[in-house]
């Protein structure tokens, strides 16, 4: 529940008993103990009527077999995608934007599916819980890295020659900056250069597989399927490191 419903639910409460105290003391005249007795049972059966019902689509939370960390479940999901739709402007180079947009579509129409199919969350896990949480990390730290290129690679995609492994020559952080956070991505996956040209290059070699990613569970969960993704997963840890094993 928001600090904001709590607020307003015990406010109610507070307010429904004094008025319950003033109406048996004033009006009825009742001891004043006995009143503030009455009050105080007032207030807790209050409190407990006024618990707003939380839904996810038409179905109540609590109907829904594990359907508080559900909630909760897509409460993190919807801010990780409205992270990604903050960050996606500040993105200078169109391809890497067009991924970040990708997955941002991508992940409403899974949330808009489990939203109608709350029943459905659970097969959800996994890809909310990792998926969309790598997706948000890596676009922030693209974002973050971005600031210490020059503009006009920034905005055209282009490094250095010879890729990423030639973007490492480029520079380094010092020891202890801001690079030594980005020299690992999220998730523990190691980032061998911690030139912000390699970083980037590898979050955007992420970034566009995991596009894919996000198509395929979307088209497993409409068919039913139950969402394995380790394979996938494997796959963006090789794409991440493979230029540092090079």
């Amino acid at each position: 529940m928001s600090k904001t419903k709590e607020i307003t639910r015990t406010t109610g409460a507070v307010l429904l008993a004094v008025a319950f105290f003033f109406l048996l003391n004033k009006v009825f005249s009742f001891n004043m103990f006995v009143s503030g007795a009455l009050a105080v049972g007032m207030y807790i059966g209050a409190y407990f009527l006024l618990k707003p019902s939380s839904k996810i689509g038409k179905v109540e939370v609590e109907k829904l077999k594990g359907g508080e960390n559900s909630l909760e479940l897509m409460e993190e999901a919807k801010k990780d995608i409205l992270s990604m739709e903050k960050n996606m402007p500040l993105i200078k180079d169109p391809a890497t934007a067009g991924y970040v947009s990708g997955l941002t579509r991508t992940g409403r129409k899974i949330l808009v599916y489990l939203t109608e199919h709350p029943d459905r969350i659970a097969d959800a896990h996994r890809f909310c819980d990792y998926y969309l949480d790598m997706a948000e990390k890596l676009t922030g730290i693209y974002v973050q890295m971005q600031k210490l290129v020059p503009e006009e690679a920034a905005a055209g995609g282009t490094f250095p020659a010879g890729g990423a492994a030639g973007a490492a020559a480029g520079g380094t952080f010092p020891a202890g900056g801001a690079a030594g956070a980005a020299a690992r991505s999220p998730f523990g996956m190691e980032i061998e250069e911690s030139s912000p040209q390699s970083v980037m290059v590898k979050t955007r070699d992420a970034l566009k597989i995991l596009n894919t990613a996000f198509e395929n569970q979307l088209n497993r969960l409409m068919q039913g399927d139950l969402m394995e993704v380790e394979s996938e997963i494997e796959v963006l840890r090789h794409v991440i490191k493979m230029e540092g094993d090079s």
